[in-house]
């Protein structure tokens, strides 16, 4: 059974390996092998891009990564973008303060969260 984990660093892992690296690897495998390993090969990818699917959606703040990780947060009607929980609670960089001085903001009973999504020329 392959392992799924959201690091710190903001990459999906398949068994400690990002997507780019799963590919590289699955590339590298012997011309042979590919043919014989296809089938399960294309049900492993479904199975990873629902994975990922899941990953990208809004869900429960209760599954929330507590480790500092960077996430979108959903309060009321609004995403707060590049949050992290410290301390117990969680906050939220703001940088449209009325006096221009960015600061941290506490946000109080966030309902959903995702991962941020990649850059751009990110690897998958």
């Amino acid at each position: 059974m392959t392992t799924i984990t959201h690091g710190p660093d903001g990459q999906t892992r398949f068994d400690g390996m990002t997507v780019g690296e799963l590919i590289a690897h699955l590339t590298n495998q012997s011309a042979h092998l590919m043919r014989v390993d296809l089938g399960a090969f294309t049900v492993d990818l479904d199975r990873a891009a629902a994975a990922l699917r899941h990953l990208s959606e809004w869900q429960p703040i209760e599954t929330a990564p507590r480790d500092g990780t960077e996430v979108d947060l959903w309060k009321g009607k609004h995403r707060l973008p590049n949050c992290h929980f410290h301390c117990g609670e969680w906050l939220w960089w703001n940088t449209t303060s009325v006096d221009d001085e960015p600061s941290w903001l506490k946000v109080k009973d966030p309902t959903h969260w995702r991962p941020l999504p990649p850059g751009p020329g990110a690897a998958p």
